[in-house]
């Protein structure tokens, strides 16, 4: 409980990051913390986290698993299902589904310019 406490105001540090991000810079933002997180969880250097790696390959378990998401519960203001990380495997399908769920798309429609 001590550590959900202590990352409240990293939480509202993302979430406000994102909100405040360009779109076509979330998924990097976003893209980046995931990666620092499960390097951490792994035991791997975040830079050689790629992004359709399967996390279950590289040593994700069902403990770290719960853990990943109740933190990302917190740092995104979300309720999260506890299969997360078994439906999204990989950070480039995790990226998509976190960003949709926050409802910040990655590119929307007005980023790009009319040709």
């Amino acid at each position: 409980m001590s550590r959900e406490m202590a990352e409240q105001p990293a939480a509202q540090h993302l979430l406000d990051a994102l909100r405040e991000a360009p779109s076509r810079r979330r998924e990097e933002l976003l893209g980046a913390r995931l990666r620092e997180d499960l390097g951490e969880r792994l035991g791997i250097e975040p830079s050689q986290l790629g992004s359709r790696d399967n996390l279950m390959e590289l040593g994700m378990d069902s403990l770290k698993a719960i853990e990943f998401k109740s933190t990302f519960e917190s740092e995104l203001g979300l309720r999260l299902s506890s299969t997360l990380l078994f439906d999204h495997p990989d950070l480039e399908s995790l990226v998509g589904f976190l960003l949709e769920a926050v409802e910040l798309p990655a590119e929307e429609d007005g980023d790009e310019l009319a040709s």
